[in-house]
């Protein structure tokens, strides 16, 4: 699928339902789980990083770290552009069924 840069615009826009499904699953999630110091956490399907940087960033330690990932080319050059202000997030552009095999066991949440 060819996505245009509207096209992240537009998802973010479109999707406020979908986004908050997101931030309950978060809310749900961060009750459960307890984040240690300096935890790796990986986002599949972060999309345009909206979530992962307005929701999920907000409840971790200062010290943990998300390589939140896409197969959207379109998406992760979004996110770049508008969501990478902290050094706690990287954007990646990465197809879960193929996985960087630099990665595998890196990882405390997924």
């Amino acid at each position: 699928v060819q996505l245009k840069m509207n096209t992240s615009e537009r998802y973010i826009k479109n999707i406020a339902l979908a986004q908050m499904d997101g931030k309950y699953f978060i809310d749900k999630i961060t009750k459960l789980i307890t984040w240690k110091e300096g935890c790796r956490i990986l986002d599949v399907g972060c999309g345009p990083g909206n979530v992962t940087s307005d929701f999920l960033l907000p409840t971790l330690p200062k010290s943990a770290n998300i390589i939140a990932i896409d197969k959207a080319a379109q998406f992760i050059r979004y996110a770049k552009e508008h969501y990478a202000k902290s050094p706690q997030v990287d954007f990646v552009q990465m197809d879960i069924v193929f996985p960087d095999p630099k990665l595998y066991q890196t990882f405390d949440h997924a």
